[in-house]
């Protein structure tokens, strides 16, 4: 849980936007957190993808800023970063509806 609020806290400090994190491990194997974000442009996402991995080596990071989104694997706890468009088209809070958020 720890590192989970220092993902936030390094969100929050660096002007990520409408941020969740939710509780997946008890409806999916894919991992036990979720934290979800919106970054403003193509380099903020990018600031941001820096930022965390800094703090915790991902074992995988999928996306391309230039996409819009990516997604850094820390094991149990997934990080994505979405542009506006992209968080309002995929829309995971909603995919993950059943999901408990936190924080």
């Amino acid at each position: 849980m720890e590192l989970i609020n220092q993902f936030k806290q390094i969100l929050e400090e660096k002007q990520a936007v409408n941020i969740k994190v939710l509780n997946i491990s008890e409806i999916s194997s894919l991992g036990d957190y979720f934290i979800i974000a919106t970054a403003k442009n193509e380099s903020h996402i990018d600031a941001l993808t820096d930022y965390l991995a800094e703090l915790a080596k991902p074992a995988n990071i999928e996306g391309l800023k230039k996409d819009g989104w990516v997604l850094l694997d820390f094991g149990n706890i997934i990080v994505h970063i979405f542009n506006e468009e992209n968080r309002n088209f995929y829309n995971l809070e909603r995919l993950w509806v059943d999901a408990k958020e936190i924080l």
